[in-house]
């Protein structure tokens, strides 16, 4: 059975972009990556052999047996509220001969064999708890959902129990598109909230809507789960190890706090008090340099000796400004 891999990036996410699609190479991936952006495309395309398909996309062979298309994608809706439309886009549109598509943030990496993935999948929408919360059946939150969309006809009663997914990752079968259809209607359902074209927190919205008493604070993923929530869903949840946040920790990493590591601020933030995840960085530093040369060898050794010296200096850094808040 065929599958597609996607993903949707701005600006400096291309390095995580590279860094994924290396991560895929490594662990045995064969197929297509479909890579949504807006802005510019990375210089490093320009390093590999790269041609334009029917549509005019720019297809870049990374290897042999994996390639990378890239799709503009339009509209004003924040890159993260169109993940659901995406996937269904590669569906039936850009890879109408696969039977599986699976979602990656671009700043995950994979560390687990491919056809581990391939078989989660069968057993139903692929999804990782997330790593903060729990969001129990009669959380408040998760009350005003089922008030909110059981008036537009959803019924409620799903497998998700107490869960709460993170949305970073996803993967379906064709036969299970229904649940991308319905997270595509349940977010097309909050436009007129005025939330979607807004960063994750709703940075510029009214006060009362930037705060997780409003329930859609995290528009996509709570999308995401609500959709879950859907009594006709046929759901496979992993815990929050699958993604790295605590140990044992096989499958994905996920790098989802600040700041990235490709961005190169570590010491900065040291002298503030804050350590990088040494681990995450480190492990995300093995899959920049090739196949995509998404940074060089020099460059990617002194991001490392910059970890190194940030995670030695900042608690000495953070004890510092404790003592000086508490004279």
């Amino acid at each position: 059975m065929k599958s597609a891999i996607c993903t949707l990036f701005e600006g400096s996410y291309h390095l995580g972009v590279g860094a994924l699609v290396n991560s895929l190479c490594k662990y045995g991936f064969s197929g297509t990556v479909f890579a949504g952006y807006r802005g510019s495309l990375p210089e490093w395309v320009e390093q590999l052999p790269t041609t334009c398909d029917a549509a005019g996309h720019k297809v870049s062979q990374v290897t042999e047996s994996v390639s990378l298309t890239f799709v503009p994608v339009a509209g004003t809706r924040h890159l993260t509220n169109e993940k659901a439309d995406f996937m269904l886009r590669i569906l039936d549109e850009l890879s109408p001969g696969i039977d599986k598509v699976f979602y990656f943030d671009p700043d995950i990496v994979c560390i687990g064999p491919w056809n581990f993935f391939e078989q989660w999948v069968e057993e139903g929408v692929a999804l990782v708890i997330d790593g903060n919360f729990p969001m129990p059946q009669k959380h408040p939150v998760r009350c005003a959902w089922r008030r909110h969309f059981e008036a537009h006809g959803m019924k409620f009663g799903g497998t998700a129990q107490d869960y709460y997914f993170n949305c970073g990752f996803l993967g379906v079968t064709r036969r299970e598109r229904n649940f991308l259809e319905a997270w595509k209607k349940i977010q097309d359902l909050m436009e007129p909230e005025g939330i979607l074209s807004l960063p994750i927190g709703l940075g510029g919205a009214p006060a009362y809507k930037q705060h997780r008493s409003y329930p859609f604070w995290l528009c996509d993923q709570d999308a995401l789960n609500i959709a879950a929530d859907l009594a006709e869903m046929n759901i496979s949840p992993m815990g929050s190890e699958a993604m790295g946040w605590k140990q044992p920790f096989h499958f994905l990493l996920h790098a989802c706090g600040s700041p990235k590591p490709w961005v190169n601020t570590v010491l900065r933030e040291a002298i503030r008090g804050k350590s990088p995840e040494a681990l995450m960085f480190f492990r995300f530093f093995e899959f920049f340099a090739g196949p995509i040369p998404a940074m060089s060898p020099k460059e990617i050794r002194r991001r490392k000796t910059h970890v190194r010296i940030a995670g030695a200096i900042a608690p000495l850094c953070g004890a510092l400004q404790w003592l000086k808040r508490n004279q």
